[in-house]
């Protein structure tokens, strides 16, 4: 028996990290050719389903010509050139050394020139084709990047089947789009990834486990759904240790959930701490007064009264935080984490003692 449940980064069940509301989205970009509707951004935090979202696009779209590529690594350029070749044989006379381009004396040499040369060719092989750049962990910084971005919207004009859509963390998204070279991308269409609700995957546990003849009874199976939190990561990791508990036996007790969720607490440490690693001190200051509250979902009238500021200033660093994705609203007035185990983690005493007065 195969498990089912992927705990890789980018790597899902196939029911799990499906955004429907996002494909729809991009679909219709793909459908109809208004610029403003190609241009896709999408954020979250690290396991939230960015990456899967980006390779089912070549799934979903697989009459069109898709392209993925990472930033932040080996040159974007390069990669959508030996993509179009690797996957389509669209061959060109020309190599691409870093950010230039070599052999031929015609070979443009600017981010554009090549990307007209890329959207030449692929309208030349495939005609009644969109080409779709999919850009994962992009940044505000990378130059690449920003290079990029202005390219499409320099040549959409001339090849409107081009369709661009990126993904990030939520700070390098919310940077590209207020950078000062990138501003036009507020026009595009953004969306914020989120928790999924953990009722709607009980279900879809009993229908995975019982197609490699393991059995989870319904209240198991939304044990595991809550321990979640929705978080896509945390849904694939849950539902491959358990079964791999319960493989042999080919039954799921409430013992393996249990356990599998004790042992949950060490993986997303490592994620929650390279989250708010990024975070300034104010915001995480901030989280740790969230995990310090006796009640949960967090009361913001806590908040106001622990940092002694009203809620209006508040607000600011509250607005930062569920822009980030690392907290939710959970019902009026009140606030949620959005990944398992932040709560603990952040009630940690090493977190919190460098914070001896709040400034502005």
């Amino acid at each position: 028996m195969e498990n089912p449940f992927t705990p890789t980064f980018g790597i899902k069940p196939e029911e799990f990290a499906s955004r429907q509301g996002v494909m729809n989205l991009i679909r219709e970009g793909v459908e109809y050719q208004d610029y403003e509707a190609r241009k896709i951004l999408i954020s979250g935090v690290r396991g939230s389903g960015k990456t899967v979202i980006l390779k089912d696009v070549e799934k979903v779209f697989n009459e069109d010509v898709v392209v993925f590529a990472t930033a932040g690594g080996s040159d974007l350029l390069n990669q959508i050139k030996d993509e179009l070749t690797s996957k389509y044989q669209i061959t060109f006379n020309f190599s691409l050394l870093g950010n230039s381009a070599s052999v031929q004396k015609q070979t443009p040499t600017s981010t554009s020139g090549l990307l007209k040369a890329f959207a030449s060719k692929v309208t030349a092989t495939f005609p009644k084709r969109n080409f779709i750049l999919t850009i994962d962990e992009v940044s505000h910084d990378d130059d690449e990047v920003v290079k990029l971005v202005q390219a499409v919207q320099s040549v959409v004009s001339d090849y409107p089947q081009i369709m661009l859509i990126m993904a990030g963390l939520p700070e390098n998204v919310d940077g590209l789009v207020n950078g000062k070279h990138t501003s036009f991308l507020r026009r595009s269409k953004i969306r914020r990834l989120g928790a999924l609700n953990p009722d709607n995957f009980a279900k879809t546990y009993v229908k995975l486990f019982a197609e490699t003849n393991i059995a989870i009874s319904s209240a198991n199976a939304s044990l595991l759904a809550n321990y979640s939190y929705g978080y896509p990561y945390a849904i694939q990791w849950l539902g491959s240790e358990v079964w791999k508990r319960a493989k042999v036996s080919g039954r799921v007790t409430q013992n393996m959930v249990e356990g599998a969720n004790f042992d949950l607490k060490a993986v997303m440490y490592e994620i929650i701490k390279d989250s708010v690693f990024r975070n300034s001190e104010l915001d995480t200051h901030f989280l740790s007064i969230m995990a310090q509250s006796p009640e949960y979902p967090i009361d913001v009238g806590y908040i106001v009264e622990q940092l002694d500021r009203k809620a209006q200033q508040i607000q600011t660093y509250k607005q930062r935080l569920l822009n980030k994705g690392l907290i939710r609203n959970a019902g009026h007035g009140r606030l949620a984490f959005m990944m398992p185990y932040m709560k603990e983690y952040l009630n940690n005493p090493i977190i919190d003692d460098n914070f001896d007065e709040w400034d502005e």
